[in-house]
């Protein structure tokens, strides 16, 4: 088994769907070769460029954020209330036709919400916000698991009343956090920045704004390490709210853009000429919103802005510059499609003019939350759906080519048994005692090398990781009776195993 996963790396996607395939014929105990799996993949025709499908379970799930993997699959966070409990952030990993290669749930009892990720070389990291912190209200979260989606840490983040955090941007230095505090605030609500180290250690935190609310939805990392800012302020009506920090956080400038109407910001964008585009939706321009896009430079100036719509509602939640050149937004419309939302691709011109759009949906409700490039130059995007999926709702994806165009509208429903590892295929490990006393010591024996070890109860929470294979006082004494799992990590980096035990009250 470990050499096959060794091979399933090295030959990517198609490899691993192959390989997938070949384990199935496990039964028939058939000795197949590693030159016989390359003849296979060498058979496998290439993929369609176009799909539409959709994941969760019985419950309700939302897409909230996707990333184009440098492997050429996709990554997924949003939120769950079919696994886990009380509502919990959801993870996935696709391959490049949007097969599932793994999902993960984190979180505890009350709700917890993933609004975006972002990749590092060991794993991933996945900013929201949790009903389960320790401040009071919500608090903003931030954790990271590894490659397969086992969770490492969460590090949490706020004061007593409530703090979300809603997007993540990576820098050299660590990772910018911005969201939404009520805590310590201005008056009302602030847009909140959190500065943390690669390990989710906070450098520096600041709150910028007012008279009324703030907020923060997105973030982009600039050339001088600091951060532009983009979201909404309240005051006498509602603005696009814009602010950049310096690499210590302090305030280079911050300016309301918008109209006489709403205005309200949900997405932001780094364009490869080092200006930005910031959006969302407006009703300044007719009696429906409209989606609504503005370039300004790095130090502030607005250079123009454009809006698309007057006929019903259309919203707007994402924006991308297009590698053929001008932009793209993901978001809503009710004014065309099959009935109540459907997903509304709108390409523009490098000024935001209209200059064709494409909708995906049925007979309810279909969202576009975000939107990204794909490595052929086409586009991903996720959000939700009511329309299709086994539960009230479940997390849509679209893939297109350059133009937003599939090859089809066939909608395949993908229902997620939230995977894990067996036992069998992981090395053999001794660990004991078992059941073991809380704050007690716990001890592993195997012939594999161990290079590290996590504890996870049973909401998907880590409560303690250690690189060693003899630990003490591995099990705290405050846990509560009951189930709990040990992964073990392998030298090896590719073995890891789960294992069971049972944590009793002294």
């Amino acid at each position: 088994t470990r050499k096959m996963m060794k091979l399933r790396m090295a030959l990517g996607d198609m490899g691993t769907k192959v390989l997938r395939s070949v384990s199935q014929l496990r039964p028939y105990r058939m000795n197949l070769t590693i030159t016989t799996v390359i003849y296979i993949l060498a058979q496998s025709l290439p993929a369609q460029p176009g799909w539409i499908k959709t994941y969760g379970g019985l419950g309700s799930e939302v897409g909230r954020k996707v990333l184009t993997l440098e492997d050429g699959g996709y990554l997924v966070a949003g939120s769950t209330g079919s696994f886990g409990s009380g509502g919990d952030i959801y993870m996935l990993k696709l391959d490049g036709e949007g097969e599932l290669e793994w999902s993960s749930f984190i979180g505890g009892q009350g709700v917890d919400e993933g609004w975006d990720v972002a990749v590092s070389e060991l794993g991933y990291w996945v900013a929201g916000s949790t009903q389960n912190g320790p401040y009071g209200g919500y608090d903003g979260l931030l954790a990271f698991v590894d490659l397969v989606g086992d969770l490492q840490w969460i590090r949490y983040y706020g004061g007593s009343d409530w703090d979300m955090i809603y997007s993540i941007s990576t820098s050299e230095a660590g990772l910018f956090l911005v969201g939404r505090s009520y805590s310590e605030t201005n008056g009302g609500s602030d847009l909140w920045v959190e500065h943390t180290d690669p390990n989710g250690m906070t450098i520096w935190s600041r709150r910028i704004g007012g008279a009324g609310d703030q907020d923060g939805r997105a973030v982009a990392v600039m050339s001088d390490g600091g951060c532009v800012a983009a979201g909404s302020t309240v005051q006498n009506g509602t603005d696009l709210f814009l602010c950049r920090l310096d690499a210590q956080g302090g305030l280079l400038w911050s300016t309301n853009l918008g109209t006489a109407g709403e205005d309200i910001g949900t997405c932001l964008t780094l364009l490869s000429n080092g200006d930005l585009v910031a959006g969302g939706s407006s009703n300044g321009f007719s009696e429906h919103f409209e989606m609504y896009v503005t370039g300004f430079s790095s130090d502030g100036v607005q250079q123009w802005s454009n809006h698309t719509g007057q006929i019903s509602d259309w919203m707007g939640y994402s924006v991308k510059e297009r590698p053929s050149g001008g932009l793209v937004m993901v978001g809503s419309t009710t004014a065309f499609g099959l009935g109540g939302e459907d997903l509304y691709v709108l390409m523009m011109d490098a000024w935001g003019n209209y200059q064709f759009g494409t909708t995906y949906g049925s007979s309810e409700n279909e969202v576009g939350n975000s939107i990204d490039v794909t490595l052929d130059g086409g586009f991903i995007m996720t959000g939700t759906t009511t329309s299709y999926g086994p539960g009230p709702s479940a997390v849509f994806i679209v893939r297109t080519d350059a133009s937003g165009i599939t090859n089809g509208n066939v909608v395949e429903t993908q229902v997620d048994p939230i995977s894990v590892f067996e036992i069998s295929e992981s090395p053999a490990l001794q660990m004991y005692p078992n059941p073991i006393p809380a704050g007690s010591r716990i001890q592993f024996k195997s012939d594999d090398q161990i290079s590290g070890s996590y504890l996870i109860d049973g909401f998907g929470r880590s409560i303690q990781f250690d690189r060693s294979n003899d630990l003490d006082n591995f099990v705290p004494q405050h846990l509560p009776s009951g189930l709990y799992c040990v992964t073990v990590l392998f030298a090896d980096g590719i073995s890891m195993g789960r294992y069971p035990l049972m944590v009793v009250r002294p």
